[in-house]
Formats: C-alpha cells, sequence, structure tokens
C-alpha cells in the first residue's frame, strides 16, 4: 500500500508542477516559508482552474429516467387534454349543427301547413 501511495503522491507532484509550470525545488523545506506560501497558493489556484476548465468541458449529467418519464406522462396528460377540448368542441358543434337542422324541419313543416291551410281556402 505505501509503495502505491508513493506513486500516486509522485504523479500528483508531476501534475502540479506541469499545472504550475515550473519544477518544485527537491527540498520546499529549504525555502523561505513566504516563497513555500507562494507555491501553495500558485498550486491552488492552478488546480481550482484546472477544475474550473474540467467541469465546463465535462458532458452534461446523464438525465434522471424518473424526471424523463415524469416530463412524458406531463405530455401525455397535456395531449388528453387537449384531445377532451377537441371532443367537447366537436360534439357541441354537433349539437348546434342538429338544433339548426331541427329549427330548419320545424320550419319547413310549418310552410308546408301553411301552405296547405291556403290551399284548403283557396287563396292559392
Amino acid at each position: 500500500m505505501a509503495h502505491i501511495a508513493e506513486h500516486t503522491a509522485f504523479e500528483s507532484l508531476m501534475n502540479m508542477e506541469q499545472i504550475m509550470g515550473f519544477q518544485m525545488p527537491s527540498n520546499p523545506y529549504d525555502l523561505p516559508m513566504e516563497v513555500q506560501n507562494q507555491i501553495a497558493m500558485l498550486g491552488a489556484q492552478a488546480l481550482m482552474q484546472q477544475q474550473q476548465q474540467q467541469a465546463e468541458q465535462a458532458p452534461p449529467p446523464p438525465l434522471d429516467p424518473a424526471l424523463v418519464m415524469l416530463e412524458e406522462v406531463k405530455v401525455k396528460d397535456k395531449g388528453i387534454d387537449e384531445k377532451a377540448k377537441a371532443d367537447q368542441l366537436k360534439a357541441q358543434t354537433e349539437a348546434f349543427k342538429a338544433q339548426l337542422n331541427y329549427e330548419a324541419e320545424m320550419k319547413k313543416i310549418e310552410l308546408n301547413e301553411k301552405e296547405l291551410e291556403l290551399k284548403a281556402q283557396g287563396i292559392i
């Protein structure tokens, strides 16, 4: 395990040097504390920039199947509501047509009755 940890630490050091653009001193403890702090700050900034770039380049997270199903249900419900409205409008139209036809037939019957009355009175 210690061997793997050494390799991971060395790999991290190499990545940090590559990000910061310079090679770390062999023994950073020989440097003054202010220089050590500056190196640490540069390293932190470089890591933050790298993480931000990775986040920007990362593909969007996969869609949650539950959310997809919920949206499908909403779309279907909307479609059902729209179909119900269309069916209701069609039924109202048919009822209106039937009423108009009924009234037209009643007028025809009324006219026929008037015509028969007039014929019976000898006016026509």
